[in-house]
């Protein structure tokens, strides 16, 4: 820093002196300030006016009193030297900031340098303007703290996002740490801290407060999850989360509204107006019990976009009639959790094999082909077509779309015991009657071929219905899939009447 630079801190401070002994002169200036940053275009600028802002709010305040001529000295000094490789306080900011400052400032610039960069250094001193009072003592003790608790570059970043940190006592802060670990274990008190480090900034019985809100809604365990999830529920106001639960209860049972937010912890980081603006959505395309069914099912529905859900409805809207979507985001909620790439491709799988109604049939019969990965639905036609002409694949599935969400191993073993029943003549049958894959491997393997072709020719007079009975379902359970219960349930059903 050279003496010109010296002598245009002494012209500046003669200049600003009576200034800031101005009250009203500086609620002016701030005010115009406060204009040209509504009007500025450009963060740096908005940045820039934001920090004048600041520091003219302080200076009009009743509180501020203006330094004496005798601390001149000490600030023209703090000037020059922390000013002397690059500029970094101005010389306004000083003034404003005189209290705190004194002739131990600079160590402790220098320290907060040893751990920060000089931008970083910056930004602590001028949102905690008193760390340049603090005892360098004191504040190695909080950084040797924070240290002991996250890797120094994890602490420094707490610092950085929350410089107030410095301003308390060590002991303050070790309790926020200490109930923290009584409510999790280190690695996760660790990992609330960093993700949201104005928790240090709040007092405890506030925080108290928000977990025994939690605990009255939820298990321990699940409040601990809801915050190890979504630690920004610390840093809103218990008002707030309080309405969000408001609202999901007046939509859901308190069971099921507790259920979403554990799922979805994210919904208390979202505003009420924009839930409030998903269900609106859901409702003008459900009646309000699917829209809610849609929600329990798939609660990420509330952390998506509104364009993204419309986009996805719109899409299906393009492939189908409205009722028949909203009856496949019903029978399948997580269609709206995928991407609309994702949807698109497998869309597209199925054109390839089938015309475009039938793709759109077999999607209305059976949604879960939308939640099935394109691989394994790809693998389960690669191996159809492996025992039949691809016509016959196409029949095959239409005809029974359900297909599509068995599992490979349980459609190889149907082939497997039809084969066993038919002297290898399964694919020849199946072609016959595609419904032979309804069942399971185990209900073929133990009930006669009449019996089972007698049971196909029902379920295909049924049609849409998809019941049919076989006697002996009724009375064994063991070895069937849900599909095989569900046949036994109407066969008990339909011979009691």
């Amino acid at each position: 820093m050279t003496s010109s630079d010296g002598n245009t801190f002494v012209q500046y401070w003669n200049r600003k002196k009576s200034f800031f002994n101005d009250t009203e002169r500086i609620v002016r200036l701030r005010d115009y300030i406060v204009k040209r940053k509504e009007r500025a275009k450009d963060d740096e600028h908005r940045k820039t006016y934001s920090k004048l802002e600041r520091l003219l709010t302080k200076a009009g305040s009743s509180s501020w009193k203006a330094p004496s001529d005798y601390k001149y000295h000490v600030l023209r000094d703090f000037y020059l030297n922390s000013n002397a490789e690059q500029p970094r306080f101005s010389a306004e900011f000083i003034i404003v900031n005189h209290n705190p400052i004194n002739k131990g400032s600079l160590e402790r610039i220098l320290f907060l340098d040893s751990r920060h960069s000089q931008d970083k250094t910056n930004h602590i001193v001028e949102r905690q303007p008193s760390v340049l009072g603090y005892s360098l003592n004191r504040t190695r003790g909080i950084y040797e703290f924070l240290d002991s608790r996250h890797s120094q570059d994890k602490a420094n970043h707490i610092v950085e996002r929350q410089p107030s940190v410095l301003g308390y006592s060590l002991n303050r802060t070790r309790g926020i740490y200490e109930f923290l670990d009584s409510r999790h274990d280190q690695d996760k008190s660790n990992h609330i801290v960093e993700t949201l480090p104005n928790v240090l900034g709040y007092s405890l019985n506030r925080t108290r407060g928000i977990y025994e809100f939690l605990d009255s809604r939820h298990s321990q365990d699940k409040t601990n999850h809801i915050v190890e999830r979504q630690p920004g529920v610390l840093g809103y106001s218990l008002e707030r989360t309080r309405g969000i639960y408001s609202f999901l209860d007046s939509r859901h049972s308190q069971d099921k509204s507790n259920h979403i937010v554990e799922t979805l912890p994210s919904v208390l980081g979202c505003s009420l107006e924009r839930t409030r603006g998903i269900y609106e959505f859901l409702d003008s395309r459900h009646d309000q019990d699917k829209s809610n069914y849609i929600v329990e099912r798939q609660p990420n529905v509330l952390s998506y976009s509104l364009n993204r859900t419309r986009g996805i409805y719109s899409f299906l809207d393009s492939r189908h009639d409205q009722d028949k979507t909203n009856h496949i985001v019903e029978r399948q909620p997580s269609v709206l959790s995928y991407s609309l790439d994702r949807t698109r491709g497998i869309y597209e799988f199925l054109d390839s094999r089938h015309d475009q109604d039938k793709s759109n049939y077999i999607v209305e019969r059976q949604p879960s082909v939308l939640s099935c990965s394109l691989e394994r639905t790809r693998g389960i036609y690669d191996f159809l077509d492996s025992s039949h002409s691809q016509d016959k694949v196409n029949h095959i599935v239409e005809t029974l779309p359900s297909v599509l969400r068995c599992s490979l191993d349980r459609t190889k073993a149907i082939y497997d015991a039809m084969d066993e029943k038919t002297k290898n003549k399964a694919s020849e049958y199946i072609e016959d009657f595609p419904h032979t894959l309804y069942f399971s491997p185990s209900t073929i393997r133990e009930h006669s071929l009449m019996e089972i072709l007698d049971a196909v020719r029902e379920l295909e007079e049924r049609g849409d219905r998809n019941t049919i009975s076989i006697n002996q379902i009724s009375s064994n359970r063991n070895g069937y899939d849900i599909t095989d219960v569900i046949i036994g349930r109407e066969y008990r059903r339909s011979s009691s009447t």
